[in-house]
């Protein structure tokens, strides 16, 4: 009998201890419930990984984001933290921008505190690079004043968008310039 309880005794304890990390974070201040929502993006039909998803509601209160997955669905965090979004009527706004891969990437990278002069040689290296950012979907889907994709959420639930064909848009921040 002594054994038992002894194996319970710990079992028990780590299960009550286990209860409070478990409970999600409480929600701030004034800040309403959310529900689950869940956006899947597609282009062409495929789903489409490493998607910036932005929900922008009419209350414009909480800021809303999520990035897909491998198979393009994004849970909708509010305030990049807490799983779900208010009830609202929302404007969905999709990025995907890829910047161009360093041509120093797989150089072995030197180390600040062995040589801290080639470390700065290498830093200044990398950022003199110039490596242009990609814009994968179409720019009227990631621009407050063009998307036309909406939703209204008032339950838990999810969305299905598809943004059409791919496109490679260069983009380049303002006051600069391309380089060859």
């Amino acid at each position: 009998m002594y054994k038992k309880t002894f194996f319970f005794v710990p079992v028990i304890m780590a299960i009550v201890c286990c209860i409070p990390a478990c409970q999600p974070e409480p929600l701030p201040d004034g800040m309403p419930d959310l529900v689950v929502f869940k956006v899947k993006i597609t282009q062409n039909g495929d789903p489409l990984p490493d998607a910036r998803v932005r929900l922008l509601g009419k209350n414009g209160r909480w800021p809303i984001d999520g990035v897909t997955n491998g198979a393009g669905v994004a849970l909708m965090r509010t305030q990049l933290r807490y799983p779900g979004v208010p009830c609202d009527e929302y404007r969905i706004l999709v990025t995907k921008l890829v910047e161009t891969p360093s041509k120093y990437k797989g150089e072995e990278e030197p180390s600040e505190e062995d040589d801290p002069a080639a470390w700065s040689q290498w830093q200044e290296k990398l950022a003199a690079e110039y490596r242009p950012t990609h814009s994968y979907v179409n720019k009227k889907y990631s621009d407050e004043e063009t998307s036309d994709l909406s939703v209204d959420v008032f339950k838990p639930g999810s969305i299905v968008i598809d943004v059409g064909a791919p496109v490679d848009d260069l983009i380049i921040p303002a006051g600069t310039a391309p380089r060859p």
